[in-house]
């Protein structure tokens, strides 16, 4: 009786010792950077945008990114969730497909998107600027100076709409595409 007591007490001891035993934490294996190992020319193919501009933007939206506030894990970069972003909005591929090149679960890749579009699209007024009915009617009138074709003062740029009449269609549009083309490109 004293032997399994004894026997006891050692398996006992044991089981506090496992309690004392920190499990390590399992930390994703390091993610390659596109930053530095794609040449700006192969990055635009990839992400459609410069590494500055890219750069620019993380600077732009990382004040209105929230922080994590727990212990789960490694969260994913900034950097990588824009990349991921971009290169979803860029390809206009399946996050499935996004998720394969970026080695991730399709789940993050899917809270990315959703994360990184919502910032870029509370950054956007900041960025694009709708022209005002003046300068509308002047940018309509430049378009048809390049084509040589008379805009009339009836033609109205409809500020609230945010497009030119439609009756510039009917003011020769196919040959005002064509001019354009064979001058500019």
């Amino acid at each position: 009786m004293f032997a399994q007591h004894a026997l006891l007490q050692e398996q006992l001891r044991q089981l506090e010792q496992v309690g004392e035993v920190r499990i390590p934490r399992v930390i994703p294996r390091d993610r390659a950077n596109p930053f530095r190992y794609l040449t700006e020319e192969e990055f635009v193919k990839r992400y459609r945008l410069p590494k500055n501009a890219v750069q620019d933007l993380i600077e732009a939206i990382e004040p209105h990114t929230p922080r994590p506030n727990n212990d789960r894990g490694c969260s994913i970069p900034l950097f990588l969730q824009m990349l991921v972003t971009l290169r979803y909005l860029a390809t206009g591929s399946f996050q499935l497909s996004v998720a394969d090149c970026a080695d991730m679960a399709v789940s993050s890749v899917c809270r990315c998107v959703g994360r990184i579009s919502r910032l870029i699209a509370y950054l956007a007024p900041d960025y694009i600027k709708f022209p005002t009915p003046a300068e509308g009617h002047r940018l309509a009138q430049e378009y048809f100076s390049v084509a040589e074709v008379e805009v009339d003062d009836h033609l109205q740029y409809d500020g609230d709409e945010g497009r030119v009449d439609d009756r510039l269609e009917n003011a020769g549009g196919l040959q005002v595409r064509n001019a354009i083309i064979q001058r500019w490109f």
